[in-house]
């Protein structure tokens, strides 16, 4: 039984072998530099076996965080503005927030911006300790807009 199979991509046909040639040209896929995608990726179903972030490390006592995953050393009262994040949530979706708050002694922390703030816990688990503080926001945006949050925070020994 002979079976055949003809691919054109393209517009392009298979050679003898059965090999279809595409030139990316400008624009195109590479392998040798990073692509860098400009518009939103939708993936459906994705599977890793490990995950590494951008971090980044923020000492002070005031951040507007733009990446998922932050730490931070501070050293007062630290407030956390999730306006920048929250705008960039669109209507519908939901990003979820981690950072490590490292500390040398017990202060505030406030998070504004953040749409109706809750709590898994009490709003006093969010208070830093010397020892530290490990915190998750999740944030969701309904497909009207309105922002919620839901904080949990875990204090290290």
């Amino acid at each position: 039984i002979a079976t055949t199979y003809i691919k054109f991509i393209n517009g392009n046909g298979p050679d003898t072998s059965g090999n279809v040639n595409v030139s990316a040209g400008d624009g195109g896929v590479s392998t040798s530099v990073a692509n860098t995608w400009t518009a939103q990726q939708n993936f459906q179903h994705l599977k890793f076996s490990f995950e590494n972030f951008a971090t980044s490390c923020i000492s002070g006592t005031y951040d507007s965080p733009t990446t998922s995953v932050a730490t931070y050393n501070v050293t007062g009262a630290l407030t956390l503005d999730m306006s920048t994040l929250a705008g960039m949530i669109s209507n519908g979706d939901t990003t979820l927030f981690t950072a490590y708050i490292a500390s040398n002694g017990s202060y505030a922390l406030s998070i504004t911006n953040a749409g109706t703030l809750k709590y898994a816990g009490s709003a006093a688990d969010l208070a830093i300790t010397a020892s530290g503080l490990l915190l998750n926001i999740f944030l969701t945006k309904n497909p009207s807009g309105v922002v919620t949050s839901i904080a949990q925070a875990t204090k290290l020994s």
